[in-house]
Parts: C-alpha cells; sequence; structure tokens
C-alpha cells in the first residue's frame, strides 16, 4: 500500500504501536533486572541487618516507635527465602542487629524509653539470643546518639568471629562482654561531651575483635584484653566516619568541620598510632571500608571515592549524594546508597570505579550487608519520616559479583548514561521512532493545505439567458 494511501487513523494507531509495545517491554525488563530475589516488610524502620557467613540467615532489627518517652521495637531473623524464623518484641527503639558468622547467635542493642539524659545520652539495652530466638541475657546500657543512626557515634553491637565476646559502641563508652554476658572491660571517655564545640566520641572494633578504638577529641586504641596500647591527638573537629582494616594494621577516621561548608579531613593511623596521612575532604563522611587485602579505602562523602594506600584517587564518583556503603570481602565491589530526590537507590560498582548495576528505591537505606563468602546483600530500608505501617522493607539480593553476571548486561543496554535514576534512557528510542508517523501525517496535512491554498479559483459560465 502507498504511504499516500494509508488514512491518517492507520497512521496514529502505528504510531501508538511503536510507542506502546516497545517501552512496555523495556520498562517491564527495566523492572526485572531491579527486582531482589525476596523482600520482606513490616511495621517500623528498619534500622540494621546483618548475614550470617553464607547468607542463609538474616537478622533484622526494626524501631517500631523510636522517639518521643515511648519507644518500641523488634529483633527478627529469617532465613534466605525470606521466611521468618522467629521475631522478639522489645520496648526498645533496635539500633543496631549482628549474627555470629555461623548464624548460631543473635545480640541486638536499642534505646530504652524515656528522654534523653544529656547531650544526646539515653538508656539503652543490650539483647542475647541463640538461633531459636531463646533471650539468653541482657543488659542495660547507656547510649549516646539517636535512634536511627549508625554512624560511628550512635549505639551499634558486634560479635567477633569466633562467636566469644559481644562489643558494644556507646558512643560516650564502650563496652565488651562474653558470650554469657559478663563483662569484660569497658572504657568511658573522660572528655566530656562538648557537642556545643561539635565534638562528639564513638567507638568501634576491628573485624578480629584484636583492635579496639574510642574516638573523642583524640584516638584511644586497646587490644583485645581492654589494654592501652596508644592514644593520639586529633581529629579537632565533629568525628563522622571510622573504620578500621580487616587485619588490624590501619584505622581510618573522618571529621567535619563546625562551619560551612561541613568539609573535612580524612586522617590514616597505623596499629602503632603514627599518622601515615591526611586528605582534605567535601562534605560529610559517614561510611568508610577497607578491601580485605588493605590495598584500597573505599568512603563517601560527595559521592563514591576508592584511594590506595598511598592517598592517591583510583577512583571518583560523583553523580548522587552517597549515604551508605558495603564492600565485598576480595574489594571487587563496592555496594552503595546513593540519595535522589524523593528515594534512596542501590549503585553497584566495580574495582575500576565502573557503575555495573543499580536498583531498588523507597525510603532511607539504613544499612547494606554482604555475607563474608560474597553470595549475599541485603540492604535495610526505612520510611524517611516517623515510621508508619508497612514503612520497614529488607531487600534481598544475589552477591554484587553473581548480580553483575546476570543482569549487569542487561543494565548496561537499558541505560545508556549509567548516572540516571529515572527511566531507562533506551525509552526514549520508541518514542522517537513513534514521531515518524504523526511527522508523516504532519507533512501531509500541510502539503494537502498547500495544494488546496494554490489551486486556482473556479470560473462561472454564463447562463443560457444571458446569452
Amino acid at each position: 500500500m502507498e504511504l499516500r494511501r494509508i488514512s491518517n487513523r492507520w497512521l496514529i494507531i502505528a504510531s501508538l504501536i511503536i510507542l506502546i509495545a516497545p517501552t512496555t517491554i523495556l520498562a517491564l525488563l527495566n523492572y526485572s533486572n531491579q527486582q531482589p530475589l525476596w523482600s520482606f516488610t513490616t511495621y517500623g524502620s528498619a534500622n540494621s541487618v546483618a548475614l550470617s557467613s553464607d547468607g542463609s540467615n538474616v537478622a533484622l532489627g526494626i524501631a517500631t516507635q523510636c522517639c518521643g518517652p515511648s519507644r518500641s521495637g523488634q529483633v527478627l531473623l529469617l532465613d534466605k527465602t525470606g521466611r521468618t524464623l522467629w521475631s522478639f518484641g522489645t520496648n526498645s527503639a533496635m539500633n543496631s542487629v549482628d549474627i555470629s558468622p555461623d548464624g548460631s547467635h543473635i545480640a541486638a542493642v536499642g534505646y530504652l524509653p524515656g528522654t534523653s539524659i544529656n547531650d544526646y545520652t539515653f538508656n539503652g539495652a543490650i539483647y542475647y539470643f541463640d538461633h531459636s530466638g531463646n533471650q539468653l541475657w541482657t543488659r542495660p546500657v547507656q547510649a549516646h546518639g539517636a535512634p536511627g543512626g549508625l554512624e560511628v557515634w550512635s549505639l551499634s553491637v558486634r560479635i567477633s568471629p569466633d562467636g566469644s565476646r559481644v562489643f558494644v559502641n556507646q558512643g560516650v563508652e564502650l563496652s565488651v562482654f562474653s558470650s554469657q554476658g559478663q563483662s569484660l572491660w569497658n572504657y568511658t571517655t573522660d572528655t566530656p561531651i562538648r557537642s556545643t564545640a561539635n565534638i562528639f566520641s564513638g567507638a568501634l572494633v576491628s573485624p578480629d575483635f584484636s583492635f579496639a578504638a574510642m574516638l573523642d577529641n583524640s584516638v584511644h586504641a586497646f587490644n583485645q584484653q581492654g589494654v592501652s596500647t596508644w592514644n593520639s591527638t586529633g581529629p579537632q573537629a565533629w568525628i563522622t566516619g571510622a573504620a578500621i582494616s580487616p587485619d588490624s594494621r590501619y584505622l581510618a577516621v573522618a571529621d567535619e568541620n563546625e562551619g560551612p561548608p561541613n568539609n573535612g579531613t580524612l586522617f590514616l593511623f597505623n596499629k602503632t598510632g603514627a599518622l601515615i596521612w591526611t586528605r582534605p575532604l567535601k562534605g560529610t563522611t559517614t561510611t568508610i571500608s577497607f578491601s580485605s587485602d588493605d590495598s584500597t579505602i573505599i568512603y563517601q562523602g560527595e559521592g563514591t571515592t576508592s584511594l590506595d594506600l598511598q592517598n592517591r584517587v583510583l577512583w571518583n564518583y560523583t553523580n548522587g549524594e552517597a549515604i551508605s556503603l558495603a564492600v565485598t570481602s576480595d574489594g571487587s565491589y563496592a555496594v552503595t546508597g546513593m540519595h535522589y530526590s524523593g528515594q534512596e537507590s542501590i549503585r553497584i560498582f566495580n574495582s575500576q570505579g565502573a557503575l555495573a548495576w543499580g536498583g531498588g528505591g523507597g525510603g532511607w537505606v539504613h544499612q547494606i550487608a554482604i555475607s563474608s563468602d560474597n553470595y549475599y546483600t541485603a540492604v535495610a530500608y526505612g520510611p524517611y519520616s516517623s515510621p508508619s505501617t508497612d514503612s520497614a522493607v529488607v531487600l534481598f539480593y544475589d552477591g554484587p559479583k553473581n548480580l553483575i553476571s546476570q543482569r549487569g548486561s542487561t543494565y548496561s543496554f537499558l541505560y545508556f548514561d549509567h548516572d540516571t535514576n529515572t527511566l531507562p534512557t533506551i525509552l526514549i528510542l520508541p518514542a522517537a521512532f513513534a514521531v515518524i508517523p504523526l511527522v508523516f501525517l504532519f507533512a501531509r496535512s500541510k502539503r494537502r493545505t498547500r495544494s488546496e491554498t494554490q489551486k486556482p479559483a473556479s470560473v462561472d459560465k454564463p447562463s443560457e439567458s444571458m446569452k
């Protein structure tokens, strides 16, 4: 059929088919590409998530009521299919949870009801469970910070690799308990919390528990028996993030200046307390991680940056405000939470800093956990504002390497520009092709109008009566 004989109706129908069919197929393909293996939704805010070594058990800490004098929460254990094994309700707004590598024990800490004692200091509690959900013991702790935050000065908990010890970061204090709940040692900062000077404190421990540090307006280092090994002056500003390398050889600390533009400094110490180097930072850096071989440091501020131990930038991604971070044990992939208008999205980068996959979205990304065998990834989401019905979400994905091998090519195909956080760029193509019939229709209409305008006026013939 010649184009000129195609009716206007069929041109419009053709345009709609070209637009709707490919767009629908590509949108479904994009939707399928971004779906987790499973998701779990409940009431409140999913503040913390942890995985056993093989990812077969998922521990979850929920704050069902986090603010004001009344607080409540839940500790849950799920299996790798998303089935709830047990749930334990508490009168604490759960802020942090951890699970032993073999999945046999779960520790959680939360903020108890009541107002702050002074300078953002609250009463809190630690809970210790076996795999069946039996509460083995609980202990009161004093807690600094605020519910819903996992920055270095907020209440958090870690279980040692052999399951024999439990470490609690209380902000103003650090405590180490045995697996039976006995206090092994603790340390309280002798520097008052000077919130007016933006100096906060917090504590952390190395993955092997051989190196612990309290950070206030200096660094206080301890060995696994709680013996002080060194002290160092500085940082002198508000400490926002810190990390100890997996083999306990290095400590990285980020601070933030008081006034705008709120930039700061990254400090790298070795195990003996020597300051190796400093690096200026843009924005607030709350998440820092080392690769397992100590070859790189990845941190988030105004984006995501990877450094080597000589303070050289390996790669830098600046599109999107980064707020959370987890790195595979071999350092080959970084899973990040990026803040965009109206949502948080997951972005995965490879060791060269290339954006390999993106997905997720909805609420704050509170924590990202990768199983130590790198086979699974869990992301804990919470709402932007106060907890609301069905607002706590955990997304469970394959590990970054498998996720990239299975879906990375699809992601690359759909997104010409990986920086986009909206619909896939490739959806522009159906829209472009759909315009062709409409352009032809418009051109034919213009040509017809022009033809009728240029046609000579008809001349009336004289009637017989006028002859």
